[in-house]
């Protein structure tokens, strides 16, 4: 549900910076749709960037790129507010960006997913409940393939 809204967060800001003036106003009424400028939304996304909780396993290096691309987004969007509209030169970088916010924030997402499990500890019969991103869980089996690449040789070797 939240990747939902995650995502249709990124296409409504692409969507407002696209539309213009009556259209705009015409549109949403038709569809129903609460006029939402793309400076409350941008500061949405940002704000969820530094919760800690929506966004949680994004990549330093990626989490700045959002941000670069929504402060071209708000640039465009200001430099075309008084103007007829942005331009096609515009509307393309306003694309690109949009789905670059997309994309990042969309892995993003599901790899912050939390997923829990039931695990019974050897040795015991109580059962714990362990829970870890998605994440976090693909690092754990990383690291448990690459200890038995690396170890797998000492054991053949002492047999």
């Amino acid at each position: 549900m939240k990747a939902l809204h995650a995502k249709g967060l990124c296409a409504g800001l692409l969507l407002m910076a696209l539309a213009t003036g009556a259209n705009a106003q015409l549109q949403s009424s038709r569809l129903g749709l609460e006029a939402v400028s793309f400076t409350e939304q941008r500061q949405e996304i940002l704000n969820k960037l530094e919760d800690g909780e929506t966004y949680s396993e994004i990549a330093p290096a990626d989490r700045q790129q959002v941000v670069a691309a929504l402060n071209r987004m708000q640039r465009v969007h200001d430099s075309a507010a008084g103007a007829a509209g942005p331009n096609e030169r515009q509307r393309v970088a306003l694309f690109n960006d949009g789905e670059l916010v997309n994309s990042l924030l969309g892995q993003a997402h599901a790899d912050s997913r939390v997923i829990c499990t039931r695990v019974q500890n050897t040795g015991s019969r109580r059962v714990q409940r362990v829970c870890q991103t998605v994440a976090q869980r693909e690092r754990g089996r990383r690291e448990a393939e690459d200890y038995l690449r690396v170890r797998r040789p000492d054991v053949e070797r002492s047999n």
